[in-house]
């Protein structure tokens, strides 16, 4: 059925304020005792678990689900963005409108009106184009550029998320190796070292930060390599993708049950783990590879 958009506006923007009422409402002198205590910084816990549930629900395909979240999201930048209105920071409206100038503003091949027509170089038609004239915007019409290109990655990303985007930051810079074969390459060296720092720590009997570290580089390697393999679409959903790490129910189950018994019995070191659990770790042994390859 198609609505009359007038009617879905108004619609929408019923909906919108009555929204905003019940914020106000939960934040008020009598209302909710859990609403009231919170801060903008309490509330990003929150916020990032809502975007990942919402994200999650969208991969499942659900509509139902998909809906619920993004609702849930929603209240949380809200309500955030409401706080921010009663320590006079900034008003809820004035997000919403600077937010909407923005995108006008970024896409100048839509609204002619656009502050960023300066940088736009003839017909944009390919999201490629879209992207590199959104970026050119950003540095020379808001004068948002960095120091340094890897600046623009936020601190606070998830570690994988971090590096996905400063090695795609860098390899814009050419930082990049030019064939998968250099990469696996490069990567046998750092398993090499982490060998050989292992050694190491063994014949000096005491734990050592070197292999640690050599862990990390070999990571950072092979994640490089993901990277580069990103041009095939989506690789971080494949990444993500449940089916290459979640077990059975049935081998979950059985994981569990072990591990409750080892901790039951009071096991106080891996070696007698392996003396008496043995044949019930060997027996999960795939499921735990399987899981653990990601």
């Amino acid at each position: 059925m198609v609505r009359n958009k007038k009617m879905n506006k108004t619609l929408i923007v019923n909906e919108f304020l009555k929204f905003l009422e019940t914020i106000e409402i939960f934040r008020s002198e009598n209302g909710c005792p859990w609403d009231k205590v919170q801060t903008p910084e309490s509330m990003r816990g929150a916020l990032i678990e809502e975007a990942i549930e919402a994200s999650s629900a969208i991969s499942e395909k659900n509509p139902c689900h998909a809906k619920e979240e993004l609702g849930d999201l929603f209240l949380n930048t809200l309500m955030i963005s409401y706080m921010y209105e009663q320590n006079n920071d900034f008003s809820v409206d004035s997000v919403i409108s600077s937010l909407t100038e923005k995108l006008i503003r970024r896409h100048p091949h839509v609204f002619k009106e656009s502050e960023g027509a300066s940088e736009m170089k003839g017909k944009v038609s390919s999201s490629t184009q879209v992207l590199e004239q959104w970026n050119k915007i950003k540095d020379n019409v808001e004068a948002r550029k960095k120091n340094h290109i890897l600046d623009e990655v936020p601190e606070n990303f998830p570690l994988l998320l971090r590096a996905y985007k400063l090695q795609k930051k860098a390899s814009k810079k050419g930082f990049d190796w030019k064939e998968t074969d250099c990469v696996i390459q490069k990567i046998l060296e750092e398993l090499n070292e982490v060998k050989e720092a292992e050694k190491t720590c063994k014949a000096l009997l005491n734990s050592c930060d070197s292999v640690t570290d050599k862990f990390y580089e070999a990571l950072q390697e092979l994640h490089n390599d993901c990277v580069r393999a990103s041009e095939i679409p989506h690789y971080e959903e494949h990444l993500f993708r449940k089916d290459n790490y979640e077990m059975s129910q049935e081998e979950y189950g059985d994981l569990c049950d072990v591990l409750q018994e080892i901790c039951d019995n009071d096991c106080q070191s891996l070696a007698n783990i392996y003396e008496e659990y043995g044949d019930e770790v060997a027996n999960l042994n795939d499921a735990w590879n399987r899981y653990s390859e990601v």
